[in-house]
C-alpha cells in the first residue's frame, strides 16, 4: 500500500527539526540492516533521546500508523533497554493531506522526483509545519495503550491518527478510543525537553551539573504555537486541498524558492530579534554517559 508519508521521510524531517530547535545537537542513526536497531538518537546537555519513527497509510478518514508489536515489546520489556526505557519515544505522524503522494511513472524528471506539494508541508500549511503534526509518544505509554497482544501470532497493531492529540488537517471526528495517552505534538515535546519537563537527565547533569539549565531557552523562529490550536483549522477537503498537492506539470527549480525562503527567514529573525539558541548551552562538548 502507498504510504501517506514514508517512515524515512519522518526520520529525515525529525532530524531537521532537532537541529533547528537545538543547533549542534549530537545525532546518530544506526544501521537499519538489523531489526534490533532504532531510528535516531539525539544527545546533549544531559539529555538522551531514542526515537522510533513510523510512517502511515491512508484511511477513508485519517491515516493508520502500523506498529511492529515485537519491536515495541523489546523497547518496553527487554533488559537491554532498562537503562534508557524512559528516554525512548515513538514519532507518529498525522499528515495534513487526505491522499498519499502519487509515485512517479516512467522517467524520473525534475518535476516528479518528489511530491512538491506534500514536501512543502514540512515548513507549514493550514495545519502548521511538521512540528505540529508529528507526535512524540513514550514507548511505555504506547505499549500500555495498545495492550499486550493475546497471541504471539499478532505481529502488527495500528494507531489511527484520529487518536493523536493534534491532527491539524481535517476536523475529524474523535476516535471512540480517545486520544493516545501521553502523546503530544513534536513542538510541545521538544519544548518540554529543553525545559527538562519530560526526559530524565543523564550523566553529570543528573548529579547536579547546571549545563542543562535552559531558563533562557525559547522556541526557534516560526515554531510558535498555533493560535486556537490545530483542531480549529478548516477541513482541507473544503479548501480544495487535494488539487493543491498534485505534482506540478512543469519543472520547478528549487534555487529561487530556497533563496526566497532564506531571505524571508533572515528578515523574520531581524524583526523579532531572536535566533535559535546555540548548542553551546544544549550540548556541552564532553561525554555524557547514561
Amino acid at each position: 500500500m502507498t504510504s501517506s508519508i514514508p517512515e524515512r521521510t519522518v526520520e529525515t524531517w525529525l532530524a531537521i527539526e532537532l537541529e533547528a530547535w537545538f543547533p549542534g545537537v549530537r545525532l546518530w542513526a544506526p544501521t537499519q540492516s538489523s531489526i534490533d536497531n532504532w531510528d535516531l538518537t539525539a544527545q546533549g546537555a544531559g539529555k538522551l533521546l531514542i526515537f522510533e519513527c513510523k510512517g502511515c497509510q491512508p484511511l477513508k478518514v485519517g491515516h493508520s500508523v502500523p506498529i511492529n508489536v515485537r519491536q515495541l515489546e523489546r523497547y518496553v520489556t527487554s533488559s537491554e533497554f532498562a537503562a534508557v526505557r524512559s528516554h525512548t519515544f515513538y514519532v507518529l505522524p498525522a499528515p495534513p493531506w487526505p491522499a498519499p503522494p502519487r509515485p512517479p511513472k516512467g522517467q524520473i524528471t525534475a518535476s516528479n522526483a518528489l511530491p512538491a506539494g506534500h514536501a512543502d508541508e514540512r515548513l507549514g500549511g493550514a495545519g502548521g509545519g511538521c512540528w505540529n503534526w508529528f507526535h512524540a509518544t513514550p514507548a511505555t505509554s504506547l505499549w500500555e495503550a495498545l495492550g499486550e497482544p493475546s497471541s504471539h501470532s499478532v505481529k502488527t497493531r495500528t494507531v489511527n491518527t484520529r487518536r493523536l492529540p493534534s491532527p491539524p488537517a481535517p476536523l475529524l471526528p474523535e476516535h471512540p478510543l480517545g486520544s493516545l495517552p501521553d502523546s503530544e505534538c513534536l513542538a510541545d515535546f521538544l519544548e518540554g525537553v529543553a525545559l527538562c519537563r519530560n526526559v530524565p537527565l543523564t550523566g553529570a547533569a543528573a548529579n547536579g551539573d547546571k549545563d542543562h539549565d535552559r531558563a533562557d531557552w525559547r522556541r526557534p523562529p516560526g515554531r510558535e504555537p498555533m493560535l486556537g490550536g490545530p483542531r480549529d483549522t478548516t477541513r482541507f477537503e473544503d479548501q480544495g486541498r487535494p488539487a493543491d498537492i498534485q505534482t506540478p506539470a512543469e519543472p520547478e527549480l528549487d534555487e529561487p524558492r530556497m533563496a526566497e525562503v532564506s531571505d524571508a527567514t533572515r528578515a523574520r529573525d531581524a524583526n523579532d530579534g531572536s535566533t535559535p539558541t546555540p548548542l553551546a548551552a544544549f550540548v556541552p562538548r564532553r561525554s555524557l554517559a547514561v
